[in-house]
């Protein structure tokens, strides 16, 4: 073996070491932020816990992978109204002995991943969350942040039965 033919297979044998120290750094690294995922994931669910109704969240599976949700939280707006829009002194005593008169559900959540849309999973999510949410105490579920022309949210949403009461419109002006 020449000279620079042992030059050559160390310089090879030593970037096949530098790529397997970057793999194993990627896999660690993949590692720790998936634990850092899993710790703000359960933080979330701490927080949410004292609103959240289990029987105001549907998910759809296709083969294990979630292709679509809806997600309901209280419209806690409706318990806000008794607190003349302050909350101390008495506004938080009042918010809290008011929750109990909230009988309406904002939808937060709502989404079909795109190669499952066109099978209509958005009229049978909305059908699932009337169905689980159907004997609780919401009678209704606000669906405020849908674009007035969304079409696959709102058809079946009116051929369910939902009542359109208020349109909120989103304008745009260039700002120079």
């Amino acid at each position: 073996m020449s000279g620079w033919t042992e030059v050559f297979l160390g310089v090879i044998a030593l970037a096949s070491l530098a790529i397997a120290v970057v793999h194993v750094a990627v896999l660690v690294a993949a590692g720790l932020i998936a634990r850092r995922i899993g710790r703000l994931i359960d933080h979330v669910e701490q927080e949410l816990r004292p609103i959240f109704d289990p029987r105001a969240a549907v998910l759809a599976e296709v083969d294990g992978r979630p292709v679509a949700c809806a997600v309901a939280v209280p419209d806690i707006n409706q318990a806000l109204k008794g607190t003349g829009g302050r909350l101390f002194p008495l506004g938080v005593p009042r918010l809290l002995l008011r929750h109990r008169l909230v009988d309406q559900a904002r939808l937060l959540l709502l989404g079909v991943v795109a190669e499952y849309r066109r099978p209509g999973l958005y009229p049978l999510l909305l059908h699932e969350l009337h169905r689980q949410l159907a004997g609780s105490q919401y009678r209704r579920v606000e669906f405020s942040w849908v674009l007035e022309d969304n079409r696959d949210i709102n058809q079946p949403a009116e051929l369910a039965g939902a009542a359109r009461y208020k349109t909120y419109r989103i304008y745009e002006k260039a700002v120079q």
